[in-house]
C-alpha cells in the first residue's frame, strides 16, 4: 500500500505546477503555463473564437483549406480589427483563389502553403498556440498552450512553413 501511494504521489507531484508559477499568474493577472487537450469540435470552436478575439498583435494561421476554419478569413479581419498582422498559410485552389486575392491585403497576407499537412495551426502573439487534427475523431484532438517551450515551437514550425511558402500575388501572376 505504501509503495502505491508513493507512486500515486510522485505522479500528481510530476503534474503539480511549481508554487512560485501559479503566485506569479495570481500577482500578475496572467494565465499560469499548461498544456490542455479539447475533445470536442464545439470547444475546439469556442476556443478558436477566443483566440482571435484575445489577438493584439499577431495571428498565425496554417490550414489546407481556409473554409475548415471556425471562422472565416472576412471574420477574422473583422474581430482582429486594424494593426494585427494576420498570416494565412493554406492550399490554393482554382475555387478559393478569387476570394483568397480579395481578402489578402495589409493586414492579412496568404501565401500557399508548400507543404501538404492536415493539422490547423493557430498562434496569437507569440503567446498561445492551439493545433487541431481534423481527423482524429475518436481521439483529444486540439492541444491548447501557452507554454513558452511549446508555443515557440509550434511558431518555428510556422515560420519554417512560412518560408517556404509562395505569397498570393505571385501565385496570382502564374
Amino acid at each position: 500500500y505504501v509503495a502505491a501511494m508513493r507512486i500515486f504521489f510522485d505522479a500528481l507531484w510530476s503534474l503539480a505546477p511549481e508554487a512560485e508559477s501559479m503566485i506569479r499568474s495570481i500577482q500578475t493577472g496572467e494565465p499560469s503555463q499548461e498544456i490542455i487537450t479539447y475533445m470536442t469540435n464545439e470547444e475546439y470552436t469556442k476556443l478558436f473564437r477566443d483566440m482571435i478575439r484575445k489577438a493584439t498583435k499577431t495571428v498565425d494561421i496554417m490550414a489546407n483549406d481556409p473554409t475548415a476554419l471556425p471562422l472565416s478569413l472576412d471574420e477574422i479581419e473583422e474581430i482582429t480589427g486594424k494593426g494585427v498582422k494576420t498570416r494565412v498559410l493554406t492550399k490554393t485552389t482554382s475555387k478559393n483563389l478569387p476570394y483568397l486575392a480579395k481578402i489578402a491585403g495589409e493586414d492579412i497576407i496568404i501565401a500557399e502553403n508548400a507543404a501538404s499537412t492536415d493539422l490547423i495551426l493557430l498562434t496569437i502573439d507569440a503567446k498561445e498556440a492551439l493545433m487541431n487534427v481534423p481527423y482524429m475523431d475518436l481521439q483529444k484532438r486540439t492541444v491548447w498552450s501557452n507554454i513558452n517551450a511549446y508555443v515557440e515551437t509550434m511558431l518555428l514550425m510556422f515560420r519554417d512553413y512560412w518560408q517556404l511558402g509562395q505569397p498570393i500575388q505571385e501565385k496570382l501572376k502564374q
